[in-house]
């Protein structure tokens, strides 16, 4: 699987799905004292309220960045960095492609901008896989994705085929 992701095996580790994978990292934060979490309104549920649960916990906050379906990639830039300057988080949980609406994020550039920040980020690339050529975001702390969904599913197939006049049938 290394192979195949182009990532050092070193620094790979198996989980149950990309939720698992992030809770995995809330669980590393829980003895920092204060989390602040910044998310989008993009973000996957379970993985946006582990997110504020982690702030929750530690006696932070969490707060959600807006970022309009129609942003363009530097304006999505632009509206996180800002909050991210303003809110001074600890986390940013971001998407590489989202659940609800496909939408690709410049990670690697809102990370970089993140690490410059002294911001941590975890990069939720649950549908990157079987997706994007080169799905893992090297700039983040974290990247966690899935498998399951492009990776190590069958190939799905529509056969649409004339069975006679009028008539169509599908395997």
């Amino acid at each position: 699987m290394a192979e195949l992701l182009a990532v050092d095996p070193s620094r790979l580790a198996f989980v149950l799905n990309a939720s698992a994978g992030a809770s995995v990292v809330y669980q590393s934060l829980m003895d920092r004292g204060p989390v602040t979490v910044l998310t989008t309104n993009h973000g996957y549920g379970a993985v946006t309220m582990g997110a504020e649960r982690v702030a929750a916990r530690t006696g932070g906050r969490a707060s959600v960045v807006d970022i309009p379906l129609n942003a363009t990639e530097d304006e999505v830039i632009g509206l996180v960095g800002e909050a991210m300057r303003a809110e001074r988080p600890t986390l940013l949980v971001i998407d590489q492609v989202t659940s609800a609406t496909a939408r690709a994020f410049p990670v690697d550039a809102i990370c970089r901008e993140a690490r410059s920040l002294g911001v941590l980020t975890l990069v939720d690339g649950a549908h990157a896989p079987g997706v994007l050529p080169d799905p893992i975001c090297r700039e983040a702390d974290y990247w966690v994705g899935n498998l399951h969904k492009f990776v190590s599913a069958p190939a799905g197939r529509l056969c649409l085929s004339r069975a006679g006049p009028g008539r169509s049938s599908f395997r």
